[in-house]
């Protein structure tokens, strides 16, 4: 034996690593810190809780996904490297509770950002109502204030209301 030839490698498993893949669309839902659950087939029925501990800021050409790295703890050791397992991800506790509109139904009039709902009283007529976005995601914008939930938002021919708004002459604001 000389210096150069290792004698023994020291691993600590109370504590794995679960590397998967977070998909492009995903990226919005998805951040350090969030939970997620791991099974595997080895141990059927068991479930294992942990957080999103990194995410990987290269996006891979080809799979539209970058590699996130998912810290779980290891009682009994009983995990170990380069086994599969099945990683479920969810969404920080604020954007879980956001709420998504198309992009088309967004529109800018001046300097505001406003979205068309429809009334409850009327549903013939549609209400002008401002609205502050947040992230996107794909063809889709989190509203972050401006809409409750159930709110119904014209998505598909918004841009003809607001037209039909301004030849009227129904300005109102900046």
């Amino acid at each position: 034996v000389d210096s150069a030839t290792p004698l023994l490698t020291l691993v600590d498993l109370s504590t794995v690593w679960v590397v998967g893949d977070l998909y492009e669309r995903d990226f919005s839902l998805v951040s350090v810190g969030s939970p997620a659950v791991v099974t595997t087939t080895a141990f059927p029925g068991v479930t294992i809780a942990g957080k999103v501990a990194y995410i990987d800021p290269q996006v891979r050409s080809d799979t539209r996904t970058a590699k996130i790295r998912v810290e779980i703890p290891n009682p009994g050791q009983r995990l170990r490297l380069g086994m599969y397992a099945q990683l479920q991800v969810g969404t920080s506790g604020a954007k879980a509770q956001s709420i998504l509109v198309s992009r088309s139904a967004v529109q800018n009039v001046a300097a505001r950002t406003v979205v068309y709902v429809s009334d409850p009283q009327a549903p013939s007529r549609f209400i002008e109502r401002e609205v502050r976005l947040g992230e996107s995601s794909g063809d889709h914008v989190v509203v972050v204030s401006g809409l409750q939930q159930g709110d119904g938002v014209v998505t598909a021919g918004s841009f003809s209301l607001r037209a039909e708004r301004d030849r009227l002459g129904l300005r109102s604001g900046p």
